[in-house]
Formats: structure tokens, C-alpha cells, sequence
């Protein structure tokens, strides 16, 4: 698998980015991945918790908080991976979620951006996002596919 470089945005939430390091732990041990975490003006420096984990991670502090977009970019900035994969930090990794992102990739070269489906943390059986519709060109509009449907496996498959 190609060197992947997974990027999330801290701001006050030590322990729900600490729970995403457990769970990209616990699914891939011994991957090659880069870690990287933007703290993000967060009102105490949390690096050497993110830091002291079986994870190597990257800590970036911004003093500053940069938005959600101005913190991955600073993030995408240091990235070394083939492939970036930002998260949220409320993300819980799944065993093979890794895997099918890359070897999509990997299978459709003139595809730049996928996502996998998500499902609401506290109700798994419920799908948060399972992609957009193509945008109408005339309204400038799309709509979310599978939000709030029962996961039934509908969405498993790579469209």
C-alpha cells in the first residue's frame, strides 16, 4: 500500500482525536502511514498527548485558528503521502477502509477525490453520507445521497 497521509483538525477535542489514534491503531498497527494533526488554536497545547501513542505522528500547532479548511491545508503542507485522506477527528477507522480507499485509487487513475461512506456515530445502522448527486448546472445545487437511510449495505459497493 502506498505511503498514505492521513490529516485531521483538533480544536479543544484531545480526547475524541485521541480515540481516532486508537482506532487507526488498532486497524493498522504496523501501516505505512503519516499522521498528521493540526491543533488548531486549541486554548491548550495537547502535542504531547497526540505524540506519546504507538502511532509516529506529525503535531502541527497553530496558535491561530485557521477554519476547517485553513487547518488542512497547513496539514496538507507537510503531507508526504501518495494519497491524503483528511478526517474529522470524531472519525472511528474501520478494518479495509485503508485498503478500498487506495486500491480505488490505484484502479482509476483519472479519479483525484473519493470519499467512503459514514455512518452517524452514535447510531451506526444509520447512514450519515454515502456521496452527492452530480451538481445541476443551472440551480448550482446537489443533494446528499443516503442521509438519515437504514444502512442495509446499499451503499457497500464502490459506484
Amino acid at each position: 500500500m502506498a505511503l498514505i497521509s492521513i490529516i485531521t483538525v483538533n480544536f479543544n477535542q484531545p480526547k475524541a482525536t485521541l480515540e481516532l489514534l486508537e482506532s487507526i491503531y488498532e486497524c493498522y498497527p504496523k501501516a505505512n502511514l503519516e499522521i498528521i494533526i493540526v491543533d488548531n488554536g486549541s486554548e491548550e497545547d495537547h502535542g504531547e498527548a497526540f505524540k506519546n501513542t504507538e502511532l509516529h505522528v506529525i503535531y502541527i500547532r497553530s496558535h491561530q485558528n485557521l477554519g476547517f479548511a485553513g487547518g488542512n491545508n497547513l496539514g496538507i503542507k507537510s503531507a508526504k503521502g501518495e494519497y491524503l485522506f483528511l478526517v474529522n477527528n470524531d472519525t472511528v477507522f474501520t478494518h479495509g477502509l485503508l485498503e478500498t480507499l487506495s486500491q480505488t485509487m490505484d484502479d482509476n487513475p483519472n479519479v483525484g477525490i473519493i470519499s467512503p461512506r459514514i455512518n452517524y456515530f452514535d447510531n451506526k445502522q444509520i447512514v450519515q453520507y454515502a456521496g452527492f448527486t452530480t451538481m445541476n448546472y443551472f440551480t448550482c445545487r446537489n443533494e446528499c445521497i443516503g442521509q438519515f437511510e437504514t444502512d442495509h449495505g446499499q451503499f457497500s459497493n464502490i459506484a
